[in-house]
């Protein structure tokens, strides 16, 4: 904020000289447990977006083009209260890692065809990879259910639910977004070889 009102995110570091690797998670303190009845796998849905939807300047080609040669990424990972956005990279290629995440996360792309992929990549996942080939996961989350009960918000799969997965709109994820990726409700990580001036 410009209005000098701002709070600072909540930063975790632990510097390394003798580490040429650098690690950032960004963590929102949101996760499927957040979901509304009938849009289960909305978390889920809105860290995807994030991680593998492109930047309102970079589509997610160009980022992926430009993560590859540096060996590295951005994922997501959900759990009932908490998403975890990460990433590892050499400490050379530090500068340009986060520019593109940066973007990433701050000025989301929020293309119809990036959302598209990212919807039914996730309903897949939830019906193939998770029910199909996945029985430890899948164990894990019908016990979750079983204990909790379909009512309650930990009772659903952290990925969500295929059917409400597909009726999830663009609209759902920015109204996600805006409400839970907000400074106050993040921390961030970071350890490694990184300078002074990155945190």
């Amino acid at each position: 904020s410009s209005s000098g009102n701002a709070v600072p995110v909540a930063i975790v570091a632990r510097q390394s000289d003798s580490s040429a690797l650098v690690d950032v998670s960004i963590l929102v303190h949101a996760g499927a447990g957040m979901d509304p009845p009938g849009k289960k796998g909305l978390a889920s849905l809105t860290a995807n977006m994030l991680s593998d939807g492109g930047s309102a300047t970079w589509s997610i080609q160009e980022i992926n083009a430009a993560m590859y040669p540096i060996a590295s990424g951005f994922s997501a990972q959900v759990d009932k209260e908490m998403t975890r956005l990460s990433g590892q990279v050499h400490k050379d290629n530090l500068d340009t890692w986060y520019r593109y995440v940066r973007s990433q996360l701050l000025n989301p792309g929020w293309r119809e065809q990036d959302f598209e992929r990212v919807r039914t990549q996730l309903s897949n996942a939830v019906r193939t990879s998770l029910v199909g080939n996945n029985d430890e996961e899948l164990g894990k989350e019908v016990l979750y259910s079983d204990i909790y009960g379909m009512g309650h918000p930990y009772g659903s799969l952290n990925l969500g639910h295929s059917s409400d997965i597909l009726r999830l709109t663009l609209d759902d994820v920015k109204g996600f977004y805006r409400q839970y990726y907000t400074v106050n409700n993040m921390t961030v990580g970071v350890s490694g070889g990184y300078p002074d001036s990155f945190i």
